[in-house]
């Protein structure tokens, strides 16, 4: 058994692209028990990711305006996944491993990855996401498919553009 993360682009010419990365709080937890980290930090109210939005913010902000998009689109080319117009790609792979306490979260529903999206016109998302769900790139927003689809928006889950 895997996990799956897949993003769908529905734009008809407009490239998009994808960066995965395990998230930050579950790569801790699979180092360091929950016990641990309650004792290490004192606290079990966690949450970088906004801390982690505005950095990423500041830094697109600044690239816009140092960089020129076709630079920062190469950039994100070599480093990201490719999703084409009119096209699903399979951006993440997870292979089961009932050791890890995020890949056991994850079947639960935790939010074990952190997605990046970009598209040509450099409108950037990024969030937390199951490694199980699939997203849908729109021209207003980014939205997690329904369950068991590819193509099928669910509004409810829908994420904006920054």
């Amino acid at each position: 058994m895997s996990h799956n993360l897949h993003v769908a682009n529905s734009r008809e010419s407009l490239n998009a692209y994808a960066i995965t990365t395990p998230n930050k709080d579950f790569k801790i937890l699979d180092v360091f028990s929950e016990t641990a980290l309650k004792v290490l930090f004192n606290s079990t109210d966690l949450n970088p990711v906004e801390s982690v939005e505005d950095l990423v913010r500041a830094i697109i902000d600044l690239t816009k305006k140092q960089r020129s998009k076709e630079e920062i689109i190469e950039f994100i080319a070599k480093v990201g996944v490719l999703i084409p117009p009119r096209k699903v790609v399979n951006v993440l792979e997870v292979e089961e491993n009932f050791f890890k306490v995020s890949f056991l979260a994850s079947m639960a529903g935790a939010k074990d990855y952190t997605l990046f999206l970009m598209d040509q016109q450099l409108q950037v998302t990024y969030f937390n996401t199951n490694s199980d769900h699939s997203w849908i790139v729109g021209g207003d927003q980014v939205y997690r498919a329904k369950y068991g689809t590819l193509w099928q928006p669910d509004p409810e889950h829908a994420k904006p553009w920054m």
